[in-house]
This record gives structure tokens, sequence and C-alpha cells, in this order.
């Protein structure tokens, strides 16, 4: 009777601590939301919020919810013009979406993170993050796992780009891809102005002032025309400071003096109002204090032009005014991580809910199953009972030789494996000289030979492991349930006693990232300090 109880308890309790662990993971989602919501008003709070989540996902290990704290923060700090941290923060998340390869949030990581780049003029990183987060989002898009909006910010990205640097063909094109995008889906007037801004800007940058403010005009009218009612209307609302301020550029490229200064001076009243985008002000203020030093107003011209420089100084540190622009430039991504992560918390509730319906169904057909259960575990204890006297010496004479000739096959192997190492850097050092050398047709072919005939160390390594240790796979999940196939990895490697510098080389990894993989193993079977990896592996 009393393994029936046993029985029954832990299906109880197992059953309850998964359905508790999934509401917690949507209380922890719900959070996060709510940080980016309150970083709107209370950037401090948010990010507070958002770094005692952080610690929280890291010693739950929960990588997932961990990635979309820092990317919360990095969004928050750059939107602050803390960029230090911002990038700091984005690496990070970047890292971790890597190490995990959860290519959504990869997606994410990378458009982020390539932003940032730009801001600091990292040209090269910051186009292959961008180009990175674009190609990995047509593959999400064409697995049905994000939106065209995504696709459409991951355009948009590249348009920036391009026209930061010069190159307004490009930023054309990857505009023109985004109004193609924005013709398939339910866009609002004020999404699509904002894609008209960024032609204006364009047009603006090729010298092409006229139709700049062709552009610009309808496009600040539909934004003076907005209702400041929510958070979401009022960060739409302050898009008028930019603006303002590519117009007032406009008409200074044209010469007309008065518009110009209009337009500056109507940036700067919507930037106090608002209190958003500040790196635009120091901007505006040193272009309008040389449109009054031109009218000869040195006093004032001057007051403004010191007040720019104690604003860049505060805001950009070692960045110049080069950067104000797109540090300005309205944050979509945070809109769109918004989405997601409410459209993600309204699934899991979803998920819930049926879960809740369906949980007493499961209770019956569990006790029902649990009959069954203890009448074979009876027959079981019955005939094992019998059956264990006699064979208990053979069993263990069986083992003892099994240890023995196991040991002896896995030192071959460990051997063989050796010499499979250094015959692969031997492979790869001649390979270096070769290329050393120049690269004429013969030596490409022989080196593509060469890379070809040395892929593969791991799957060789494995399958002469697993007709080795037949079963030590199952065993080891049996012992740890849910271990990954890179987790699984290293306990092969950690069984035939390899150091950190072997395994490296064998799975192709860093050294460092053998030690954070041998660190995850010890948290995930919840060992002590005391306690060797090595011998439990070993054990199994």
């Amino acid at each position: 009777m009393k393994y029936v109880i046993f029985i029954l308890t832990f299906i109880y309790v197992f059953q309850l601590n998964i359905h508790s662990q999934e509401t917690l993971h949507i209380n922890f989602e719900e959070t996060v939301v709510r940080a980016i919501n309150l970083s709107k008003e209370d950037p401090d709070s948010a990010i507070s919020i958002l770094d005692d989540m952080k610690r929280i996902q890291a010693e739950r290990g929960d990588t997932t919810m961990l990635i979309q704290c820092l990317l919360g923060m990095s969004s928050i700090q750059a939107d602050r013009l803390n960029h230090g941290d911002a990038y700091d923060h984005a690496g990070e998340a970047l890292f971790l979406a890597e190490e995990f390869e959860d290519t959504l949030l990869m997606t994410e990581a990378y458009s982020l993170f390539g932003k940032l780049n730009y801001v600091f003029n990292q040209k090269e990183a910051a186009r292959t993050y961008l180009l990175n987060a674009c190609e990995l989002s047509k593959s999400l898009l064409s697995e049905g796992r994000i939106k065209a909006e995504n696709m459409l910010n991951a355009y948009f990205n590249l348009a920036l780009y391009n026209r930061w640097y010069n190159q307004y063909d490009l930023a054309i094109s990857y505009l023109d891809s985004c109004y193609a995008i924005s013709d398939t889906i339910i866009h609002d007037a004020v999404d699509r102005a904002y894609l008209d801004a960024e032609k204006g800007q364009i047009f603006l940058k090729m010298g092409k002032a006229d139709e700049a403010i062709n552009v610009l005009i309808p496009v600040s009218l539909i934004f003076e025309d907005l209702e400041s009612s929510t958070l979401d209307a009022t960060e739409d609302k302050a898009f008028l400071i930019l603006l303002y301020s590519m117009l007032g550029d406009a008409y200074r490229e044209l010469k007309e003096v008065d518009l110009a200064m209009f337009f500056y001076e109507k940036s700067i009243k919507a930037g106090e109002l608002y209190k958003m985008h500040l790196g635009q002000k120091p901007y505006v203020l040193e272009r309008y204090a040389w449109m009054l030093f031109e009218r000869g107003w040195y006093v004032e011209a001057y007051a403004n032009l010191k007040e720019a420089k104690r604003l860049n100084d505060r805001y950009f540190g070692a960045l110049s005014f080069q950067n104000s622009d797109f540090i300005t430039v309205k944050n979509r991504y945070r809109e769109e991580l918004l989405k997601k992560s409410k459209a993600l918390n309204q699934n899991k509730m979803a998920l819930v809910k049926v879960e809740k319906s369906v949980l007493r169904l499961k209770r019956i057909l569990i006790m029902s199953l649990l009959l069954l259960v203890f009448t074979l575990i009876l027959l079981f204890r019955i005939y094992k009972k019998t059956k264990r006297s006699e064979k208990s010496n053979e069993i263990q004479q069986k083992q003892t030789l099994s240890k023995a000739q196991l040991a002896r096959k896995n030192k071959h192997l460990y051997d063989y494996t050796l010499r499979l190492i250094e015959r692969e850097e031997i492979i790869v050092n001649l390979s270096s000289q070769l290329e050393k050398g120049g690269t004429t047709s013969e030596k490409k072919a022989v080196l593509k030979s060469v890379k070809q005939s040395s892929k593969g160390l791991w799957q060789d390594f494995n399958s002469r492991f697993m007709e080795v240790n037949l079963g030590f796979y199952e065993r080891l999940l049996g012992s740890v349930p849910g271990l990954s196939a890179a987790d699984q990895k290293i306990c092969a490697l950690i069984k035939l006693n390899f150091s950190g510098k072997e395994m490296a080389f064998i799975l192709g990894i860093s050294v460092g990232s053998v030690h954070m993989a041998r660190h995850r193993l010890r948290k995930k079977m919840k060992m002590e300090r005391d306690e060797s990896l090595s011998e439990f592996i070993d054990s199994v």
C-alpha cells in the first residue's frame, strides 16, 4: 500500500510543480512588460525592476527571460542616451542568444546591437549585425514565427544605416521594401508617416531640399493633428521634435533664414514640452546659433552655442554631433518587443486555462491507471524477489567483468581520440602554412580537401563512444532529465577524462565555453561545491 501512496503523491506533486512553474513564468513576463511600460515615465524604476528580474532569472536558469530582461534594459538605457550601459546589456543578450541558438531573440539582439554599434560609428560591425537581423527575420517570416511588421523593421534599420553612411541608393531601396510590406498589412496614417519622414530625410541628405519639404510638411501635419491622450500617442507626438529639425535644415539649405529659424524654434519648444529625443536638442541649438550669428545677434548665438556644447557633453560624452541623428530616431524596437511580450503573455494565459480544464480529467485517468500500476508492481516484486537471489552472484560477476572491459575500451578510445586531435592539429598547422604561402588553384583544392576531411571529429568520436558505452546517454538522462544535446556531449568527454582544451578542440568551441558548460551542468545536477562532477558522471 505504501508504494501506491508514494506513486500517487509523486505524480500529484509533479503536476502541481509543472503548473506552478508555468504560472511563475507568465508572471515574470508580465513584470517585464510592466517595466517596459514604466520606462516611459520612470526609467530608473524600470531599470531597477529589470535588474532584479535579471538576477532572479540567472538563478532560475531561465535563459529566455534573462535575455528579454537584458534587451529591455539595453533599450531603456539607449532611450536615456546611456549608450555605454545599453551596449553592454545588448552584447550580453546577444552572447546568450547565440549560445542557446534562440533565433527569435538573436534577431532582436542583432538589431539592437547593430544600432548601438551604429551610434558609436562602428560602421562594419553595425552593418554586419543589421544584415544578420534581416536574414534571420526572413527565415523566421518564412517559418511563420514572426509577422511582416518585424521584417519591415529590419529593412527600416538598414535604410537608416545606409542613409547615415551616404549610400542613398541602398537606403531608398530598403525603404521601398518597407513601403511594399506596409502595403500588405493594416497600417494607420502615423505608421506610414514614419516611412515618409525617412524618405524626406534621405532627400534632405541628397541635397534635394525642395523634395524633402514637399514630403515633410504633410507628415508634420499628421503628427500635429494627433491627440496625446496616451503614452504611445505622446511619443508619436514628440516625433515633431525631429520633423521640425529636418524642416529647419531644409529651409537652411535653401537660404530661407526666417523659415529655418521658425522650425528650429518649434523643434526646441517641442523638446521642452515632451521631454523626449533629448539628443536632438544640442544639434538644433547649434544650427539655430549659427542662424542667429548670420543675423548679427552674437550674444544670443553664443548663449545657444554654449548650451548646445553643454548638452552635447552631457548626453554624448565621447560621441559627436554626427551621432545625434541616429540616436533620436524613434525606437520602434521597444514597441515591437512590447507587442511580442503581450502576445506571448496572452498565449500563456490561454494555455493555463486549457490546462485547468483538463486537469481533473488527468487526475481521474491517473487514479485509474494507478490501480493497474499497483497490480503490476506487486507481480513484479514477487517475480523479482524469486529471481534476485539466484542471479545476484551472476550479475555481480558480470558487472565486475564489464567494468574492467569497459575501462580498457574507454582507454583505447581515449588514446585513439588523442591521436585524432594530434592529427587535426597537424592538419590545421599545415593548412595555415599553405595559406600563408599564397593560394593557387591547386592549393585551394588541397585546402578544401583538408577542411572537408577534418570535419566530423565529434561524430567519429561519438559513434565509437556509443559502441563502447552502450546506454550511457539513456542512463544519464534517467539520472538527470532535461539535459540538452550539448550537455550530453560534455558529459561524454568528462567520462573519458579529457581536459578542457581537448574538449574545446573536439567540439570546436572555446575553452571558456567548456568551463561555462561544466558550470551549467553542475547547476542542472544541483551539485554542491565539494561534490565531484567527474565522479558522478563516471558512475553513470
